[in-house]
């Protein structure tokens, strides 16, 4: 029996949740590295930075998300980089996550996804969604004021939950490796709690988050190979690098703004209208929530990426400090 991987830092990650490499490693946009063939379904957290959505601004050439980075620096395949058809965009042929996507829009990620499994083209997929099913600036709302309560609360919670499963269903028919993450849960945010000041109610949107991934955990412990991580104890690490308890985290020796948003890589968030996770935080999140499930659960040996390579990916060290290929 499977046991969930539960990642080891809690809460900061739940709503974040290029070129630079081109003089490390040579690589472009559409360059894949190889062995192991990956397919993801989400929401703008995956979706790629480096195509429809350009993110990052004046730095857009060192504004990358997990995917990307993954695809730069491991032997990894995302698929070959392209331009498809509504309902996808550009980026790369395996990744199926699209800008805006609730667990309800999951259904042609997965179909999709799954004709590549069957295929032989992915034999992993990764499934990361449910930021915009309680969206801060949005549905959490609706519940935490309880414009959705009772019945369409339950049954809300009991659609995620069906979405979610369905999808991980299609691709696990076709033979499939699946890691899911849990919905993420904004209000374990410091700052979010201000906006959000009274604790009864945000109590009642962590309730309904909690029992979606109760759910999703519990079937990946009757599925060997499905493994499941808690986006509840996803800030600890994050947490515990804060700078005496400022409002910066250190990565490497590098100070890193966890409140302030902006473009410039030395911050956590992105300067755009969600505040998605900045090159430095998406580098952590491909350690802790794809990297380490996948060798730990799937007996992969993918390394993991160093912080100094993390700054480097980000641009925040000089092209002289910075190696060639990961050790």
């Amino acid at each position: 029996m499977n046991k969930p991987y539960t990642s080891t830092f809690r809460g900061t990650l739940a709503v974040l949740l290029g070129t630079i490499l081109c003089w490390t490693t040579g690589l472009t946009a559409g360059d894949n590295l190889g062995s192991i063939a990956i397919g993801v379904m989400g929401d703008s957290n995956s979706d790629e930075y480096r195509a429809d959505d350009n993110r990052g601004g004046a730095f857009s050439e060192v504004t990358l998300n997990w995917v990307e980075i993954m695809q730069r620096t491991r032997d990894v395949d995302f698929g070959p980089w392209g331009n498809r058809r509504e309902p996808r965009r550009t980026g790369y042929a395996y990744n199926w996550a699209r800008s805006g996507a609730r667990a309800a829009d999951l259904d042609p990620q997965a179909r999709g996804l799954a004709r590549q499994v069957r295929a032989g083209d992915v034999d992993y997929v990764l499934i990361h969604i449910g930021t915009n099913d309680f969206h801060p600036n949005s549905s959490y709302g609706d519940v935490y004021h309880g414009r959705v309560s009772g019945t369409e609360l339950e049954q809300k919670i009991l659609q995620i939950t069906s979405d979610i499963r369905s999808a991980i269903s299609l691709v696990r028919r076709e033979g499939a490796n699946v890691v899911v993450t849990g919905v993420p849960d904004p209000g374990l945010y410091p700052e979010f709690q201000q906006i959000y000041p009274d604790a009864q109610q945000r109590q009642s949107v962590s309730n309904a988050i909690d029992r979606i991934n109760d759910s999703l955990a519990a079937d990946a412990e009757h599925d060997p190979r499905i493994t499941y991580v808690d986006m509840d104890v996803i800030a600890d690490e994050i947490m515990a690098r804060a700078d005496d308890g400022s409002s910066y985290i250190l990565v490497g020796n590098q100070r890193i703004s966890r409140t302030a948003r902006s473009n410039d890589p030395s911050h956590l968030q992105l300067d755009d209208n969600a505040g998605h996770g900045g090159t430095v935080v998406n580098g952590l999140l491909a350690n802790t929530l794809f990297i380490t499930p996948l060798n730990e659960s799937f007996g992969l040996d993918i390394p993991q990426l160093s912080d100094e390579e993390i700054l480097c990916i980000a641009g925040l060290k000089e092209e002289s400090a910075c190696a060639t290929s990961p050790e």
